[in-house]
């Protein structure tokens, strides 16, 4: 029996001595590699969000747009092309118009609306296609 407490007073001590190095350091690793990838998902968020945002007015403008275009062509004005046109509101968005006819007529057209804008300083660009009537 004495050998039995022998033992068990020598582990009590042990763990009274705290954490070894190679425990502490295994410790350390592993929260690093929790608040990197954390960090890591921050980024992809934000970059998410940015993303969302720039679609988000991209779509507002060209609704915006083509209220204004089917307004001029409802009045009986031909269409004309329309290049780099800015929308109130949105300094860094620009909006090109381009229209073809599809009859003899010329009572229907293709109305190709090209947004652009910039995101990181690069030029972004999306496309959109319908058919308008003139009336």
């Amino acid at each position: 029996m004495a050998s039995v407490r022998h033992r068990e007073s020598a582990g009590e001590e042990r763990g009274a001595q705290g954490f070894s190095l190679l425990e502490v350091l295994m410790a350390m690793l592993i929260l690093g590699v929790a608040i990197t990838s954390i960090l890591s998902l921050f980024a992809v968020g934000s970059s998410s969000y940015t993303r969302a945002a720039d679609y988000s007015n991209m779509s507002m403008i060209a609704e915006a747009a083509y209220a204004d275009i089917t307004n001029v062509l409802r009045n009986g004005r031909m269409p004309r092309n329309i290049a780099d046109q800015p929308m109130e509101g949105f300094p860094t968005y620009r909006y090109d118009a381009t229209f073809e006819p599809l009859d003899a007529e010329r009572l229907a057209y293709l109305l190709k609306l090209k947004v652009k804008w910039l995101s990181e300083g690069a030029e972004r660009t999306e496309e959109f296609q319908t058919v308008i009537l003139r009336r």
